[in-house]
């Protein structure tokens, strides 16, 4: 996993493969990744409902007026199944409201739809 925020030269290493032990994740795991406000803002996986330690990256503070999107890249051929908060998550301290997003920025402005149209590159 490579964080590319700010980092045009081909991403820095998270270290999480190391925390799982060095093999790709199969089918029935779940990775999750979770930002925390309070900290000056650290990044950190999740691998099967247990937070991961150390930390992926740490001060990357988005700032009160950018957006931030989530962005999945794969290699080959996969299947895999997103939660955005629709169902509860595996790592248990995420389904409290102090980890929900809509506790620390808000709510969300804009028009709402079931099917958002993604953008052609």
């Amino acid at each position: 996993m490579r964080k590319f925020h700010e980092n045009s030269d081909g991403g820095q290493e998270s270290g999480f493969w190391d925390a799982i032990g060095g093999r790709p994740p199969a089918a029935g795991d779940t990775v999750g990744c979770g930002y925390e406000f309070g900290t000056g803002g650290t990044l950190f996986f999740t691998f099967n409902g247990q937070r991961l330690v150390p930390d992926a990256f740490k001060g990357l503070y988005l700032g009160d007026d950018r957006d931030a999107y989530a962005a999945i890249g794969v290699n080959g051929e996969n299947a895999f199944t997103v939660n955005f908060g629709g169902d509860l998550f595996k790592w248990l301290p995420a389904n409290e409201w102090s980890w929900r997003l809509d506790g620390h920025v808000g709510k969300l402005s804009g028009p709402q739809s079931l099917v958002e149209d993604l953008p052609a590159y």
